[in-house]
């Protein structure tokens, strides 16, 4: 192993130590109402747990590519504390337990496989990486229909959202985000206008805040600031809000250098020592953001989802809205996943608990099996990323996509695709051609990536 991967296994333990501690002084005396429990356990179970946690690591690769950034969020965010948190909240059979975390040890080491630049061949046998050209952000043109196309799309967008939310709008403190949020159901947004603020929140402002945040041009950025607050200002999302900022603080750990897990997980790690240590004034909502609703929620998620429904019926992927279209299959009415989880832990169907695509393409549709064709449909779309991505700056597209690896972490694959994006992004890669300047030549003279790579060659 080499000397980096030691160092990121170690802070990567170092960061599960932080959270189990947090765990126990935090998040279940404050959230045991909301059944974040502890069930203590033998010794071997907590040394099995930070195992499979930390096994994964082993198929990381420390690259640039936009699918591997995901799979970092997903695993920083989502996979490690997830192992713990359903180690201190499952109440079902120990092998269960073991096999549900085996599964998912077994997928992440199939993402952070698939979330690699892959390699091809030149017309001379001679082996090039498919990345990103190492050509500078500032010599990157992207192509000019689609920049026309994302920023009409954009203004559009924010019109129809102002227009129909108007009576409503207004800017209010975190404390006061569930009265505009009950304000907001009465005028909530269906079909084609409910995706338009939903591409708003998750696609359109990273786009912008990327921009700005890589190219360090300031009016992109704060353009991207000025859109999540309206999109905040109409229904109370705080994660839209925060997006910018998200994108912001990634985009310089990713930026700043090699080993984006390693800098990712120091900067948790130094949140979690703050809160734990320190109570300033405001800290609390923050907080509880980042220990309960980032780190906590995806093992409660799939606790959760594996105890419910194990005792009522799989959906066999008919809670995906096509395959529902076409077989008029799924069990549970208009009721959605999220919405049975929350009348049955919380007694309302107006508590609608999202998860990750771990519990909703793979335990809610086919139990600990359907983990396995989840993780396969994940590993091909970071796979297509990558491919669609390479003649484009790689940290640009990663940072894009920063909204679709979120919605990711709370939504299934084919709703992260589709509401969050993904799909918009792949769709423009993969018609639009970016256009490099020449190196070497003080004209105004443009040639495609392609014909760079040529040169290059």
């Amino acid at each position: 192993m080499k000397f980096g991967s030691i160092i990121r296994t170690f802070i990567a333990f170092l960061y599960l130590g932080l959270y189990h501690w947090m765990y126990l002084i935090y998040v279940n005396p404050a959230f045991e109402y909301a059944h974040y429990n502890y069930i203590d356990r033998l010794p071997i179970w907590y040394v099995f747990a930070y195992l499979v946690a930390l096994i994964p690591l082993l198929a990381y690769s420390d690259d640039l590519a936009p699918a591997n950034y995901g799979a970092t969020l997903l695993y920083v965010l989502c996979y490690a504390p997830a192992q713990l948190t359903m180690l201190f909240m499952w109440t079902g059979s120990g092998v269960e337990l073991a096999s549900v975390m085996l599964l998912l040890a077994g997928s992440m080491l199939v993402i952070f496989f698939f979330s690699r630049h892959t390699r091809i061949e030149n017309s001379h046998n001679i082996s090039v990486s498919t990345s990103p050209l190492q050509i500078p952000y500032e010599d990157i043109v992207l192509n000019p229909t689609a920049r026309l196309l994302m920023l009409g799309s954009t203004l559009v967008g924010a019109f129809i959202v102002i227009f129909l939310n108007w009576g409503h709008m207004r800017l209010v403190g975190f404390e006061d985000v569930y009265d505009l949020r009950f304000d907001a159901q009465d005028r909530a947004l269906g079909g084609i206008f409910g995706y338009i603020t939903l591409w708003l929140s998750i696609c359109f402002i990273p786009y912008y805040a990327a921009l700005g945040v890589i190219g360090k041009r300031k009016l992109p950025l704060f353009f991207s600031i000025a859109l999540s607050i309206v999109v905040y200002m109409t229904n109370g999302a705080k994660s839209t809000l925060m997006l910018p900022f998200v994108v912001l603080v990634c985009g310089w750990l990713f930026v700043k250098g090699k080993d984006f897990m390693l800098r990712l997980t120091l900067a948790i790690c130094a949140a979690l020592t703050f809160f734990a240590i320190f109570e300033p004034p405001g800290s609390e909502i923050f907080k509880s953001i980042l220990l309960v609703r980032t780190l906590a929620t995806g093992g409660w998620n799939l606790t959760t989802y594996h105890d419910f429904f194990s005792a009522n019926s799989y959906t066999y992927y008919t809670h995906v809205g096509i395959v529902n279209f076409l077989t008029g299959a799924y069990p549970y009415g208009s009721l959605s996943l999220g919405q049975m989880i929350g009348l049955t832990y919380s007694g309302t169907e107006m508590a609608n608990f999202n998860a990750n695509f771990w519990a909703t393409d793979g335990l809610a549709a086919m139990g600990l099996v359907g983990i396995v064709p989840a993780t396969l449909a994940v590993a091909a779309v970071m796979h297509t990323i990558n491919a669609v991505s390479r003649p484009f700056p790689s940290r640009l597209i990663a940072l894009w996509l920063t909204g679709f690896w979120m919605a990711l972490l709370n939504a299934p694959l084919s709703t992260s695709l589709l509401s969050g994006g993904g799909l918009i992004v792949i769709f423009l890669l993969a018609f639009s051609r970016p256009l490099s300047r020449c190196h070497g030549s003080t004209s105004t003279q443009y040639m495609t990536a392609d014909d760079a790579k040529i040169a290059r060659t």
